[in-house]
């Protein structure tokens, strides 16, 4: 692999960041029993002597996340955080330090809406500080300000378009290899009996409230929020029966 005119040989991830490689994956590679700051400065903690600087450690990190926007505390517990907080996490963990190439995959598939543009927002800084940095981002409906181009590789390179001039569709045909004229068709099917049936359910924290529905057989429902990985599943308060009077619910056999 030739990186900067050189041949280099990555023999872990540890060797490419001290290149100035970062990347950010769907799979998190977080440590739960970890605070937050732990983990961003993980493998490269600051020392006074041999002996672990905590002081530094937590001022830095917390540093880090103010100056990118994100609402954590570095003390917590990487257990304690949802799903969009540990993605900032990683975020945070990638941006750290110097970097010459930054891969985004997906980073936004767990954030809100808000905390995308702050995303971005960080990326188009970082670009304008670092000429050299390239950025590869794999994302899907996010701003387009942040990548003036869209390349398309399916094991080979497919090309290259302009990201203002291109339409959805080219999109898809780039990354499927194929036309599909309807991503979302309708699919006709006839619903079966009632299989399960909740009224009235509330969580004892008050964060679902008075939900009732139903579902049938052959019938896939969703319930989503604003941020699905954000606000609490249904569906874990009904199977676990973690519910306040005068909630209801009805499992039958399916028919």
């Amino acid at each position: 692999m030739r990186f900067l005119d050189h041949e280099v040989k990555f023999k872990n991830v540890y060797d490419a960041r001290q290149k100035g490689i970062s990347a950010v994956f769907q799979e998190f590679s977080l440590v739960d029993t970890l605070t937050v700051a732990q983990n961003l400065f993980l493998g490269e903690e600051p020392l006074i002597g041999r002996w672990l600087d905590n002081a530094t450690l937590q001022t830095e990190a917390q540093a880090l996340l103010d100056k990118m926007g994100f609402a954590l505390d570095a003390h917590l517990p990487v257990s304690e955080l949802s799903r969009a907080e540990k993605q900032m996490v990683e975020i945070a963990k990638a941006l750290r330090g110097k970097l010459s190439v930054l891969i985004l995959d997906e980073p936004t598939a767990s954030l809100t809406h808000q905390e995308t543009e702050q995303l971005f927002a960080l990326i188009s800084e970082l670009k304008k500080q670092a000429s050299e940095l390239s950025i590869s981002l794999t994302a899907w409906g996010d701003p387009a300000d942040s990548r003036p181009h869209h390349r398309a590789a399916r094991r080979r390179y497919i090309g290259t378009r302009d990201i203002d001039a291109v339409q959805e569709q080219d999109l898809i045909a780039m990354m499927t290899g194929r036309e599909i004229e309807n991503v979302y068709p309708h699919v006709p099917y006839t619903p079966g009996n009632t299989v399960l049936e909740v009224r009235k359910l509330t969580t004892r924290n008050q964060a679902v409230s008075d939900l009732s529905f139903h579902v049938r057989a052959g019938e896939i429902v969703a319930l989503p929020g604003w941020s699905a990985a954000e606000n609490p599943k249904p569906c874990v308060p009904v199977s676990a029966q973690r519910m306040l009077p005068p909630a209801v619910w009805f499992l039958t056999a399916r028919t």
